[in-house]
């Protein structure tokens, strides 16, 4: 059981994975635990960090990883902990586990459209930027969509020719 539970966090494995992609693949790992689960998710996820603590599995220290930066604070500590056997027991971290955290903020810019507004807020690792895209509906009072994207320079020049087009 715990081999298959380990297995939904392969994906982050792969070379070309990135802190962002990470990022953005573990909330969809905890929300599908959280919905397969017959407990409590923060009680899930503490038995499976204890399980796996002591694998030697490559998986076991990347979800640790992950989970101590973005699951539940109940479990935080203990992950960070269990990753920090797993690494000392000679599983090589993932090269962008480094990067965990450090997204800097770059620019925001939008535009607004017979009641709605479209606002793209810019970030980056490093020399690798992404935004979030939201789509705004003012009439019903909430967020319609949520978009990322890494093509900022793209991104930017649409929003900019929208923009202009809805001065």
């Amino acid at each position: 059981a715990v081999a298959g539970l380990l297995g939904v966090w392969q994906p982050l494995l792969d070379k070309k994975m990135t802190a962002f992609h990470a990022e953005m693949a573990t909330p969809e790992i905890l929300w599908a635990f959280d919905g397969a689960a017959d407990d409590d998710l923060v009680d899930g996820l503490t038995r499976l960090i204890e399980e796996t603590e002591h694998t030697g599995r490559p998986e076991a220290l990347v979800m640790c990883r992950m989970l101590g930066h973005l699951g539940p604070p109940e479990v935080r500590g203990q992950a960070v902990r269990a990753a920090n056997t797993l690494a000392a027991g000679g599983i090589r971290d993932r090269p962008w586990v480094s990067s965990l955290g450090t997204a800097r903020f770059e620019r925001a810019y939008g535009f607004d459209d017979d009641g709605g507004r479209v606002l793209a807020v810019e970030f980056a690792y490093g020399r690798r930027h992404h935004a979030f895209v939201l789509l705004l509906d003012e009439l019903d009072g909430g967020v319609v969509g949520l978009y990322a994207s890494d093509d900022t320079q793209e991104l930017f020049r649409q929003i900019r020719l929208e923009a202009l087009a809805h001065a």
